[in-house]
């Protein structure tokens, strides 16, 4: 049998602390490098996930737990998904993609 394609996914854990709003949450990240038609490295990064999410310092628990602060948020005018997507915008996984990228070329050879 021969492996006529491969890929490499990765998930990445990143802190991010919303000092002026009271949440701290580690956002999750997959990385998925892959060989393109051409032979090229290439990769899709997305925003996959929370986890550790407190509020004020108080722990909010699962999936229900985040929906009601997302909720509560919204109530007072603050979308929680955009705030979080803005702060992970600033974190360069520039080093990380290509580390991971020639990872993925050893391999693959």
């Amino acid at each position: 049998m021969k492996i006529k394609s491969q890929s490499l996914m990765v998930n990445i854990s990143n802190n991010v602390v919303f000092e002026k709003a009271g949440i701290s949450l580690k956002a999750i990240h997959q990385v998925i490098i892959y060989e393109g038609d051409e032979g090229e490295i290439l990769n899709d990064f997305e925003l996959i996930d929370y986890e550790d999410v407190t509020y004020l310092g108080m722990p909010i628990e699962g999936y229900k737990g985040v929906n009601k602060l997302r909720t509560q948020l919204k109530e007072w005018g603050i979308n929680f998904d955009e705030m979080i997507e803005k702060a992970v915008e600033e974190i360069d996984f520039s080093r990380i993609i290509n580390e991971l990228k020639e990872k993925f070329k050893i391999i693959i050879s």
